[in-house]
């Protein structure tokens, strides 16, 4: 009991099949962890409630099954994969020349297809793992209904001749899972990069055949983590075909501010790492505190997607800062400076143009209330990339503009992008 954490004692004490237990690991760890009104939909939270919102998502499944009748995967000689992945992913698969299907478990309106049988096994283990506690979870009964529709894709599956699995993650139930089924069919899996890591490790994101990053240095930092060197391919960004460097905009006038998200209830490798929520206000508290002294009198702000706006209005200046709920990217071609911690949100801030402040308070490198060490970019080991760990440091880097060297974004994300190694992988066999 090292760490104290609950799955391991169930790993290490209790007849369950280890492999399906690290399958359900992230919604075993959001029954326990994932609770506070600091988020959109809590653990707390009773799943089976009606809400409007619901009511809302309902109707619009009602549109888009009429539409989905009309609609059908293409039939073709490609050969067919399997792709939940973020971005243009699936476009790019398509244009070398796979025939990309949603996998079943991902919501979908296309005739025929998942078949009836697949979609009743599949909004089973669904709506369990939504409604039901923790100890229903790991039960017998639903255990052997999750090895039993194992069985059912297994052979769905090979009938259809899927010939990879393709997901931006490893961690939620469905997209681990399926990795492991892929894995005894002989077919390989990627990992297709959907963000900057804050923690580089060798258990998650290293589960897959395959790892597709962006760039040479999130490489780099993956191997050095001691994910398997073969394994690890750069493909670059499908958003950013090309990249010059720029000198970045610094300016106070118009300043976006990036929360700091109190997201990280499942745990990982290191066990248990619950967040102190309090640090999320005291991290904003912080920054007003420090932009005042310049005499900045308000701030955009951008929270994260899975956090709650209300219980945040509950606790900050709101007429300092100001909420927006517009998408990231539009927020940033209107802003003249951005202020966040170690968050992928640093790329697309530098490829817009503009100055992306790294505020990470933190002691001996460990960030506030984290049992992790900064990692780069984000930890002041390149001077391409001022890091301000204090509010005097902030300060400094705001008085002084001290800029970001653009020719950083190219070590994160090589351009022009290219994923045609992915065939010669999926194919090779």
């Amino acid at each position: 009991m090292k760490n104290f954490y609950l799955i391991d004692y169930l790993k290490e004490n209790y007849p369950i099949d280890k492999e399906l237990l690290d399958a359900l690991k992230w919604q075993l760890d959001g029954r326990i962890y994932h609770y506070g009104y600091q988020f959109k939909g809590p653990s707390e939270e009773c799943k089976n409630e009606p809400k409007i919102e619901t009511i809302k998502e309902n109707l619009k499944d009602i549109l888009r099954y009429c539409k989905g009748l009309f609609k059908a995967y293409p039939v073709n000689d490609k050969p067919k994969l399997l792709s939940f992945a973020y971005f243009t992913y699936n476009d790019e698969l398509e244009n070398i020349g796979f025939n990309v299907f949603l996998p079943p478990w991902i919501r979908q309106f296309v005739r025929g297809y998942p078949p009836k049988h697949i979609k009743k096994i599949i909004n089973y283990l669904k709506s369990f793992l939504m409604a039901k506690n923790f100890n229903e979870i790991i039960g017998p009964e639903f255990l052997n209904k999750i090895i039993e529709a194992e069985e059912i894709l297994k052979r769905f599956y090979i009938k259809n001749d899927f010939k990879a699995l393709c997901v931006h993650a490893d961690m939620p139930f469905f997209e681990n899972w399926n990795i492991k089924i892929f894995r005894k069919m002989n077919r390989p899996s990627f990992i297709l990069l959907h963000g900057l890591t804050q923690h580089y490790e060798n258990i998650n994101d290293n589960r897959s055949n395959y790892l597709v990053v962006w760039g040479e240095k999130i490489k780099e930092n993956y191997i050095n983590a001691g994910v398997d060197s073969k394994k690890v391919f750069v493909s670059g960004h499908p958003y950013y075909k090309e990249f010059n460097l720029k000198d970045l905009k610094f300016d106070l006038g118009n300043i976006l501010v990036l929360g700091y998200p109190s997201i990280s209830w499942h745990c990982d490798s290191m066990g248990v790492n619950l967040f102190d929520r309090g640090i999320s206000i005291l991290y904003l508290y912080s920054i007003q505190k420090t932009l005042e002294k310049l005499g900045v009198k308000y701030v955009t702000l951008k929270l994260h997607p899975s956090e709650n706006t209300e219980w945040y209005k509950g606790y900050i200046d709101n007429d300092f800062y100001k909420i927006e709920i517009k998408p990231l990217k539009n927020l940033f071609n209107q802003s003249s400076l951005v202020i966040g911690n170690s968050s992928t949100s640093i790329l697309e801030s530098i490829y817009c143009g503009i100055n992306y402040i790294v505020y990470e308070p933190s002691v001996n490198d460990y960030a506030w209330g984290s049992k992790y060490r900064l990692v780069n970019p984000f930890d002041g080991s390149d001077s391409r990339v001022p890091v301000a760990k204090n509010e005097a440091e902030l300060l400094y880097i705001l008085k002084n503009k001290i800029k970001i060297d653009s020719s950083v974004f190219n070590d994160y994300i090589k351009t022009p992008f290219d994923i045609s190694f992915m065939k010669k992988l999926i194919l090779k066999d």
